[in-house]
């Protein structure tokens, strides 16, 4: 099966499970008996499980989430009407992608966060002094689907820069989203990847061989409710807290996360 069609395979499988659920959420009762459910980039995973967390003690309120590649994940709130409260998103295209559709409120306030690229391996396989490097030693490397994951994007623009991009992309494992690139890896399946530094920072069974640095647009991430989503307004106070609680910024930044915006006032 080609890559293409194993994309259109995912998008069908969602469409199907969103039909079966009316377009709407799968949970029964009414919106105000449900927490907010956020889709999140997937490398924002263990982060906002522990701000979750954090959440539900100060406040006593719950907040679901649904995580994955950023353009997947926007894809099927504007095409096939996932029942998202709010968003988490790195990059450029799914927050284009949802502003096209009108479910990003312009004046929203947004949370800024920014991450680098690294390359990944076990241990045993040394460092790397440069993409051209990697290029040399000829091995299977996981990236995200450039189609499917801002992650496989950044990563497309650095190795264009590098002029490896044919030569990688040739060999290359694409994964659905950043957390599958760097399970590849884990496994032993495939000898390298390149993920966000702060996945390889989570992983205590790899190794950053090689911190990739510019030749990629900025790594950037967006945290907004959507308009018109049935608990918009609780998944908004959910990303508020994130923003203006010292301790829930301590832990983005904890985790390899850098902070592009000043701390917002308590909501």
């Amino acid at each position: 099966m080609t890559r293409r069609s194993v994309q259109v395979a995912l998008l069908l499988t969602i469409a199907l499970l969103l039909a079966s659920c009316g377009g709407n959420s799968c949970n029964s009762g009414n919106s105000d008996n449900r927490a907010p459910l956020i889709f999140a980039a997937a490398s924002l995973a263990d982060v906002l499980g522990e701000a979750a967390e954090m959440y539900e003690i100060d406040t006593g309120k719950r907040v679901d989430f649904s995580f994955g590649g950023s353009i997947a994940l926007a894809n099927q709130i504007a095409l096939l009407g996932a029942p998202a409260d709010g968003v988490f998103f790195v990059g450029e295209k799914p927050v284009a992608t949802l502003m096209e559709a009108d479910l990003l409120p312009v004046d929203d306030r947004a949370i800024g966060l920014s991450n680098k690229l690294v390359v990944i391996g076990l241990e045993r396989e040394g460092p790397l002094g440069s993409l051209n490097e990697l290029a040399a030693r000829k091995a299977r490397v996981a990236i995200g689907d450039p189609a499917l994951a801002p992650a496989g994007v950044y990563t497309r623009q650095a190795l264009i820069s590098a002029g490896i991009w044919t030569e990688i992309s040739d060999r290359a494992i694409f994964a659905f989203d950043v957390r599958a690139a760097m399970a590849a890896v884990e496994s032993g399946n495939v000898r390298y990847g390149i993920v966000y530094r702060t996945d390889a920072a989570s992983s205590s069974s790899i190794s950053i061989l090689y911190e990739i640095e510019g030749g990629h647009a900025q790594i950037e991430y967006i945290g907004s409710a959507l308009t018109g989503a049935p608990n918009s307004a609780p998944a908004e106070e959910f990303l508020e807290y994130l923003a203006s609680t010292p301790e829930t910024r301590t832990l983005f930044e904890s985790a390899g996360f850098s902070l592009t915006v000043p701390m917002l006032d308590a909501p």
